[in-house]
């Protein structure tokens, strides 16, 4: 059984969003390639409807839409990387507005599930309800929801074996097939 304590910081709260937030590489490239599709199925169909009697589209497009080529560019960067781009400073904005904001969390793991207790807020979840473990270097994520997760920031363990033994631990005990993803 572990007993960690620490506050949990804007930036623990900001590290939670951009977790949960955060898509497979493979949903964000089939993303851009579907953006990419539709930009040019419009630039196609503004061409073919526009084009001047007698002009053949190659013939206009280095002057007049060469800045049309920036919003696929921009676009695709956007999608890329949304959840940096948005999540950041929306859970900086909101995390003054969060129960535990600011608190120090107590947070007991045992064979049981996980307890987490603050001066406004105490919950129990028990292991079947983890639907996914993110790992990055600073916390440790253990989903229960789209939107809800057990928090663990790696600065609350003494030790770095201490905070592996836990790590491991907790994967041992959730439901099999709970997906592990390290960022």
């Amino acid at each position: 059984m572990w007993t960690i304590r620490f506050r949990f910081t804007r930036a623990d709260y900001v590290a939670l969003s951009v977790a949960l937030a955060r898509q497979s590489w493979s949903r964000r490239l089939v993303s851009v390639a579907v953006f990419f599709g539709c930009m040019i199925a419009s630039a196609t169909a503004v061409l073919l409807f526009r084009l001047p009697e007698g002009r053949h589209p190659l013939e206009i497009i280095p002057f007049i839409w060469w800045p049309f080529w920036l919003i696929p560019i921009c676009g695709s960067v956007f999608i890329v990387y949304a959840h940096w781009i948005v999540t950041v400073p929306l859970a900086l904005m909101i995390h003054r507005h969060n129960a535990v904001a600011d608190e120090e969390i107590t947070v007991t793991i045992s064979e049981t599930g996980i307890a987490s207790e603050a001066e406004k807020f105490r919950g129990e979840i028990n292991w079947p309800a983890i639907q996914r473990i993110i790992e990055t270097p600073k916390h440790l994520f253990m989903t229960i929801s789209k939107r809800e997760a057990v928090t663990l920031p790696r600065r609350a363990f003494e030790a770095k074996e201490d905070y592996q033994a836990m790590r491991d631990f907790a994967r041992a005990h959730v439901p099999e097939g709970t997906r592990y993803e390290t960022v």
